[in-house]
């Protein structure tokens, strides 16, 4: 009697050639008795999960590691839901569409321009449940401004005082500290305690800049992220409040200090400019990020009787964040230094990272090789061969960079 072991073999006549199709065509592909046996466990590490499901033998049904788990409820361990077991939610907002609760939105523009003002005019509104332009109005709202520019004493209270705001509806913090983990953990616990919906960080970038390095894509992301998710969890509109780089870019997405991932992980956004293009008011706020809207008419305002006010829309297509140009040739290469110092500050880079960040933030290759020659960076060479750039004082005390 011929045996299975022999049944299966490569050198089966003619017959059983004929049976071992019609078992392959009739339940899958021919497995031999050793193949089995390893899929059966014997030897695990030598059979792949879809060879010991194809082989029948009870581990077809089962999970493998490669497979994503989910618990009763559906959910993974890598954060999958199904999509059905997700209920959806409507979108609020404190202004519609300018400010959208629970996500992050941006106030930015060259100095001068009333920024800080305008922020504590939105929660000097909101405190009193006041319309804001466009809008109707609403219940008494509870704001934070944590301004790191400005003395509360001596001028954020006085000016809420001249904007009628209630003072009991609204915080202020004039510590700049950095925005790191326990930092987060702290600004949620004090956000659920109060019920604050509108929360502002005047000089955005000073609280980050030593939790990070703003001109990494990779650092600010991860850290804008963990920002939007305490936005997510509480519903407040989280905004904040950042200049912009001297000579600017036509495109209002590069014009910001620090990497373009700011700009990326917000979701709504106003950049003002002066009207008349001097660099006074009376301004104008364009909104020039809209993700969960159309782009909405840009705002006038201005210097009334001692305080801010709201000018109304402007007619029409014009947009005066939009008109702005570069600005001359040596502004941009100072730019363009800046940047260079900054990256190159702890350690060598190697050019193409650097000619990427560089991109990002909208300097031009013309701009950086001026900027290159101007600070007399210099080429070392790492132990791993590849040429690094790095500034001139670095080179007197070591030829290579750090591990990273």
């Amino acid at each position: 009697m011929m045996s299975c072991e022999n049944a299966n073999s490569e050198d089966q006549g003619p017959n059983g050639k004929q049976q071992s199709r019609a078992r392959e065509h009739r339940g899958g592909p021919r497995i031999s008795r050793q193949r089995r046996k390893k899929a059966n466990g014997d030897d695990p590490d030598d059979v792949s999960p879809g060879e010991r499901a194809r082989a029948g033998n009870g581990h077809a049904g089962e999970q493998t590691s490669e497979e994503p788990r989910r618990d009763g409820t559906g959910h993974s361990s890598v954060g999958l839901t199904p999509s059905y077991l997700i209920k959806p939610e409507k979108l609020t907002f404190l202004w519609e569409p300018y400010i959208p609760r629970g996500v992050l939105s941006i106030l930015e523009g060259d100095p001068d321009l009333m920024k800080s003002f305008m922020a504590l005019a939105i929660a000097a509104d909101l405190s009193r449940g006041r319309a804001l332009p466009g809008q109707q109005p609403q219940a008494p709202q509870h704001s934070f401004i944590f301004t790191a520019e400005d003395s509360a004493a001596v001028t954020v209270i006085p000016r809420l005082m001249a904007l009628d705001a209630d003072l009991t509806k609204i915080d202020v913090s004039e510590k700049a500290f950095a925005l790191n983990p326990d930092a987060l953990h702290r600004l949620e616990a004090d956000i659920v305690k109060c019920n604050a919906a509108f929360v502002v960080f005047d000089g955005f970038m000073t609280y980050v800049a030593s939790a990070m390095d703003t001109y990494k894509a990779p650092e600010v992301g991860k850290f804008m992220y963990e920002l939007f998710d305490i936005a997510k969890r509480t519903n407040a509109a989280i905004m904040l409040l950042r200049h912009l780089k001297k000579g600017g870019d036509a495109n209002p997405k590069y014009r910001g200090l620090g990497s373009i991932a700011f700009f990326g992980s917000i979701r709504a956004g106003l950049q003002v400019e002066s009207e008349a293009g001097d660099g006074n008011p009376p301004g104008i706020a364009e909104h020039h990020k809209h993700n969960y809207s159309g782009k909405a008419p840009s705002l006038r305002y201005g210097w009334v009787d001692g305080r801010f006010k709201w000018l109304g829309f402007v007619s029409g297509e014009r947009q005066v964040c939009r008109t702005r140009r570069p600005g001359p040739a040596p502004v941009q290469t100072d730019n363009a230094k800046a940047f260079l110092l900054h990256v190159l500050k702890d350690r060598p880079e190697l050019p193409f990272v650097v000619r990427r960040m560089a991109k990002d933030e909208g300097i031009s290759d013309w701009a950086l090789e001026q900027a290159k020659r101007g600070l007399g960076l210099v080429q070392v060479i790492a132990k791993d061969g590849r040429m690094h750039w790095a500034l001139p004082a670095q080179t007197t005390t070591t030829t290579t960079p750090p591990c990273s």
